[in-house]
């Protein structure tokens, strides 16, 4: 598996994935400094009121539980844990996210900066759990097999 992220390193100078599949377009930014999984509230509540029935398909699991986490803008806030399966370029993948509450502001500062909206933010927890690596030098997500295999097929070392 992999997923590029050319477009985006090049024009926002962001790494950042769309969902694809059932739910489509979702935005997620790619930030290796952040322990937890994001979707903002409002992304949350509105695919809660879109999807209707098929919301528990996404949203498989609200585990019933608050953690603390830093906030965007550097304060502590708490939120909502709940399981989630998103597709990404016709794969499945599965991991824990807060439900963040964020400042309009924000949203605002991606919207005007870059011309977009992100909803979502997929930290460390879900490179991990999902055995993806980031390849900066060709602009893909690979899932470490893949990557693995195709390094081998290039003549790389090293795993």
């Amino acid at each position: 598996m992999e997923i590029s992220i050319e477009w985006s390193l090049k024009s926002t100078l962001m790494p950042l994935i769309f969902t694809t599949g059932k739910v489509k377009d979702i935005c997620f930014l790619i930030d290796t400094g952040s322990t937890n999984n994001i979707i903002f509230s409002y992304m949350y509540e509105g695919l809660k009121e879109e999807l209707g029935d098929d919301f528990n398909k996404v949203f498989t699991k609200d585990l019933d539980k608050n953690e603390f986490i830093m906030g965007i803008e550097g304060n502590k806030k708490e939120s909502r844990i709940v399981e989630a399966t998103f597709n990404f370029d016709g794969v499945d993948y599965s991991s824990t996210f807060c439900v963040l509450e964020t400042p309009d502001a924000i949203n605002k500062v991606f919207e005007e900066h870059k011309g977009l909206q992100i909803h979502g933010i997929l930290g460390t927890l879900f490179l991990i759990e999902n055995d993806l690596v980031i390849d900066y030098k060709n602009y893909k997500i690979w899932d470490y097999d893949t990557m693995f295999a195709h390094k081998q097929a290039d003549g790389q070392s090293g795993k």
